[in-house]
């Protein structure tokens, strides 16, 4: 099913203009040669037990580049009218988490009422650590596997223990602030103590 956009130039630009001729929804095309995803995390370093919004963004790209080639151009699509993606009806997009000791979790996607190029999720990961986050179609048996065309991403997700990194100054100047008002009250407490000289 897969074609790898490095290997399917001459396919890939036949494919573009077969779709803008007849429409991607009338035409059993291979998913993987016409799509690129991009994969939003937020907030961008998630927490364990920490509820986080997934969005996959949908595009294609005319030139034969990476979804992250900062000269690519992308261009949305709607998937939403696909009939097909080349095997199997389309039914929608997923995504697949897994996560440390193949940890397995399939989010449910939802396409945004105003911008059908986008799609939307929730999750909340059970544990720490490092995760792959993969794009897929609802009903396929697995997910979609060409890293150049965003399909997947890797993720760090914290401790729900250890605060986020943007915390930590504040929490670090709240600690010596602290520290401070204890020293200057144990100074003034030995000050009163001490005997006051006679006149």
């Amino acid at each position: 099913m897969t074609i790898h956009q490095r290997r399917a130039g001459p396919l890939r630009a036949g494919i573009l203009a077969l779709v803008a001729a007849v429409g991607i929804g009338a035409w059993p095309l291979t998913a993987e040669a016409v799509l690129w995803t991009r994969i939003s995390v937020v907030p961008g370093t998630p927490q364990q037990a920490q509820p986080i919004h997934l969005a996959i963004y949908t595009f294609r790209l005319d030139a034969q580049q990476c979804w992250n080639d900062p000269s690519a151009k992308p261009v949305s699509i709607d998937i939403t009218v696909w009939a097909t993606t080349g095997d199997l009806p389309f039914r929608g997009l997923q995504l697949v988490a897994t996560g440390p000791g193949s940890q397995r979790i399939v989010v449910p996607l939802t396409s945004r009422r105003t911008n059908h190029s986008y799609w939307d999720g929730t999750i909340a990961f059970p544990s720490s650590g490092t995760w792959t986050l993969q794009v897929g179609f609802v009903g396929a048996a697995q997910p979609l596997e060409d890293q150049c065309s965003g399909y997947i991403r890797t993720i760090t997700v914290a401790s729900s223990t250890s605060p986020p990194s943007s915390a930590l100054p504040w929490i670090l100047g709240g600690a010596a602030v602290a520290v401070l008002l204890l020293i200057g009250s144990a100074l003034a407490s030995c000050a009163r103590r001490l005997p006051r000289a006679k006149p």
